[in-house]
């Protein structure tokens, strides 16, 4: 099992899906490192594709940035249009003390996201009171709102000034986090404070919450069950691992999705061998194929022969071929069966890209029926008939 330390090396290897898992790896550990976010920028430098570049930078939505790191997402803002937004997105998210940094400069970006940083910039000024007083005002401001336009990277800002402080009372979160039980199922899902909880609980590391993070993840809610995953994560203790195992083999897929997130999330060999043990008691073929993604997600070597069977029993699941030859190639497996998947992946990669293309072309060029004996329009260089026609 690699160590975080160990995975670094890998979002700026040479291929594209190695790189996605790595950063992943990080992503589902919400991890605190200030080196990760400028290993993202890098790995962004290696392709070419606006399309590839910003599925990265999205991954690294909530990662720690630093005032150096700041200086250089305002930079690229500011330089890099097609990308604004996935630069925005992570700048949004930063600690507020960090954003005061910036201060001087606001005045040269789009006036929406000017005010977004000026909101965050104005916490570091609040006294504990007031910017608690501020968390229970803004989630009475988005009460109702559809989650599209919520600005919910506020959320993760507030809770990082918030967990800074060293005056903070003692905040009863378990009771805000199950408020969810008591909404009518079949409402549509408008109110945040529960799911605004969720990350709060996260970033104080509180161990008083697990018991309600758990039940929430049990809930048909998907932004709160997300939450409450990366919640756990952030505690990250022994306890939640004891936990989901525990809850795991009395509870429903729901349960199932969100709880081998939180074990993936967690990259411990404890988390790893609970792990082990779930999926060797596991008997449904659905369970076992998300206990063999976390157990590559956390990449452990262990039951690779057993994962290998799972795969032709599901028909070669395509995810879990994903993921098992990325934790190959970061465990260093190289055999025959391992340059097999590669030579798979590449040639279903190269199929998409190539329907992409002709879809693309069948967008942007003027209504004309493409011969069977014309060049494709996706560009392959083969007649239509031999390629996307055929």
């Amino acid at each position: 099992m690699k160590t975080p330390h160990e995975m670094k090396q890998f979002p700026l290897h040479p291929e594209h899906r190695i790189r996605r898992f790595a950063l992943d790896y990080f992503e589902e550990a919400q991890s605190d490192d200030e080196e990760l976010l400028p290993i993202v920028l890098k790995a962004c430098e290696i392709g070419d594709q606006t399309d590839a570049r910003g599925e990265l930078l999205y991954g690294a939505r909530e990662f720690v940035v630093s005032p150096t790191m700041a200086s250089e997402l305002f930079r690229r803002i500011k330089d890099e249009p097609a990308l604004q937004q996935d630069y925005a997105r992570i700048l949004l998210s930063a600690h507020p003390h960090v954003l005061a940094g910036l201060s001087n400069g606001l005045s040269s970006l789009p006036a929406t996201l000017r005010r977004k940083i000026e909101r965050r910039i104005n916490l570091v000024s609040l006294k504990t009171p007031a910017l608690l007083e501020e968390w229970r005002r803004f989630a009475d401001e988005i009460r109702g709102e559809e989650y599209s336009v919520v600005d919910f990277p506020f959320v993760v800002a507030m809770a990082r000034e918030i967990a800074r402080r060293s005056d903070l009372p003692k905040l009863e979160l378990s009771e805000t986090i199950r408020k969810h039980e008591d909404d009518d199922p079949d409402d549509w899902y408008d109110d945040y404070e529960d799911a605004m909880a969720c990350v709060l609980a996260g970033y104080l590391k509180d161990a008083s919450a697990i018991s309600a993070l758990l039940d929430a993840l049990d809930s048909d809610i998907d932004l709160l069950q997300e939450r409450a995953m990366y919640a756990l994560v952030r505690i990250g203790t022994q306890s939640v691992v004891d936990a989901v195992e525990e809850r795991f083999g009395e509870s429903e897929w729901d349960f199932h999705n969100y709880a081998t997130g939180v074990l993936a999330g967690i990259k411990t060999s404890y988390s790893a061998a609970a792990t082990v043990r779930l999926f060797q008691k596991a008997t449904d073929i659905e369970e076992r194929l998300m206990l063999a993604d976390t157990l590559c997600r956390l990449t452990s070597p262990l039951e690779i022969s057993a994962m290998k069977e799972l795969r032709q029993q599901s028909d070669d699941n395509l995810d879990l071929l994903e993921v098992l030859y990325a934790n190959c190639v970061v465990n260093g497996i190289d055999d025959p069966e391992v340059q097999q998947w590669k030579k798979s992946l590449d040639e279903i990669d190269e199929e998409f890209e190539r329907r992409m293309r002709f879809e693309k072309a069948m967008v942007t060029r003027p209504k004309k029926k493409v011969g069977r004996n014309e060049p494709c329009p996706c560009g392959s260089g083969k007649k239509y008939k031999k390629c996307c026609g055929a």
